[in-house]
């Protein structure tokens, strides 16, 4: 079965030239692309999803069907990898596809490994034509599995692998989301397919939840401050109550919506996307009301989010 995978991207006319040799122009390909030159993503640009079906020499993709964006079929390359670094000084890489038809260029894409800000200036000071295949995985899909409890719009739970298109989770931006697609396969639990299994008793829910070990969690401050930071479950293994699961095949689902979005899990708060950096608490911030009161300065809690039966709940220590 040829590999699908989701990519969040922009679109180069939302990602354009306001210092520099190319002043005024979009994003482009490597043989166009000038160092030092400043990129600003517009003030309403929007991420969206990208689905691409990937062929044999892993250089090359094409459009899936469900994809959000593209010519469903059409031939996507993997053209470049380039480093940004923001006004702050902090500096990430992205990769650059390039959809064509044809011969011809229609669209240049870039799918960042951090989250990038509208109205804000990113300097180009690295560009590399020969990208390792392999650092797709970086972008990888989001793993969860079988039983999995994800919280609805509604309130009520629904297992992972029960989850149909058109149906709305709970988010903490827009308050719901649509789902896209769900799709179910088996994998060899090993290497860094190997998901990380956290137990019950460690946050208090009513379930083990089972992760892919680069799934990010929200997890709350330990020193009184206010708010969360996105975490990876692996960095999250004590050896104990969180740990790998056993080596062997397992079977996985991967659920897509049109863009990354925060999302609850037998009640945790989790990524719904795999993306770059770690972040800070300005993502509690953009929680629903009752959400954010699981978090309260004056009392700390190890305990990541708590969503018993779907419906928010502030944690009780």
């Amino acid at each position: 079965m040829a590999h699908v995978q989701d990519f969040t991207i922009y679109t180069s006319a939302q990602l354009s030239v306001v210092q520099g040799v190319n002043y005024g122009d979009p994003l482009s390909v490597n043989g166009e692309l000038y160092l030092d030159d400043v990129y600003r993503l517009k003030t309403n640009a929007q991420p969206t999803r990208l689905t691409l079906q990937e062929e044999a020499s892993g250089r090359r993709h094409r459009v899936a069907a469900h994809s959000a964006i593209g010519a469903i079929g059409a031939a996507v390359h993997l053209d470049s990898q380039v480093t940004l670094m923001s006004e702050a000084g902090q500096t990430f890489d992205a990769l650059i596809f390039v959809e064509v038809e044809l011969g011809e260029i229609k669209q240049v894409y870039l799918s960042a490994f951090s989250a990038l800000q509208p109205d804000t200036d990113y300097r180009l000071i690295g560009i590399d034509c020969h990208v390792n295949p392999h650092k797709l995985a970086e972008l990888s899909d989001p793993i969860f599995y079988p039983g999995t409890q994800i919280t609805l719009a509604d309130g009520r739970q629904c297992a992972a692998e029960d989850l149909k298109p058109g149906q709305e989770v709970l988010t903490h931006d827009f308050a719901q989301q649509k789902v896209t697609c769900v799709e179910i396969e088996t994998q060899r639990a090993q290497g860094k397919n190997r998901p990380i299994r956290i137990s019950k008793s460690h946050f208090g829910t009513d379930h083990d939840l089972i992760l892919s070990a680069e799934h990010r969690i929200l997890y709350p401050q330990t020193n009184g401050s206010y708010g969360g930071r996105f975490i990876k479950a692996e960095e999250l293994r004590n050896g104990t109550t969180i740990d790998w699961v056993e080596a062997g095949f397992v079977e996985c689902v991967k659920i897509r919506f049109a863009t990354e979005h925060l999302i609850f899990a037998n009640g945790i708060a989790v990524q719904s996307h795999l993306r770059g950096e770690d972040r800070d608490s300005e993502a509690v911030e953009r929680l629903p009301r009752a959400v954010q009161s699981s978090w309260h300065p004056a009392k700390p809690s190890r305990r990541a989010l708590y969503l018993p039966s779907g419906l928010p709940y502030k944690n009780i220590d």
